[in-house]
């Protein structure tokens, strides 16, 4: 198997998902004491920037190494929709009540730093310079 494959976007979405799982495991940990409401919300948040971490990831694996333009739209593709996503997530949290966005934004926490921290350190492996 060459690197490029072992670091191509199908490798990417299978370490993402289970890495995410961790990360959902983790909202229903922290937030189960909190209620039934507070870890709806916070696996709302979590599904969500899993869901938008993943497919973004995978499209900058793709568009990693191709010209410029590519990489850099795929970028600011990836950033427009985890920033809508959360956006309106966080609406519709506000909506449920005060007490619902924070597990929210935990949710979102836990969906987001993990795969953030791989997609780096992913795109950092394939240039060479991790």
């Amino acid at each position: 198997m060459s690197e490029r494959t072992a670091f191509g976007p199908r490798s990417f979405a299978f370490a993402s998902a289970a890495l995410a799982l961790l990360g959902g495991l983790a909202v229903v940990t922290l937030l189960s004491w909190a209620g039934p409401g507070a870890t709806r919300w916070g696996l709302i948040g979590w599904g969500l920037m899993t869901a938008v971490g993943i497919g973004s990831g995978v499209g900058l694996v793709r568009a990693h190494g191709r010209p410029a333009s590519a990489f850099l739209l795929a970028v600011v593709g990836s950033v427009l929709a985890r920033l809508a996503g959360a956006a309106l997530g966080g609406w519709a949290a506000a909506r449920a009540g005060e007490a619902m966005v924070w597990p929210y934004l935990t949710g979102l926490a836990a969906g987001y730093l993990p795969l953030q921290i791989l997609e780096v350190g992913w795109i950092a492996r394939r240039a060479g310079i991790a």
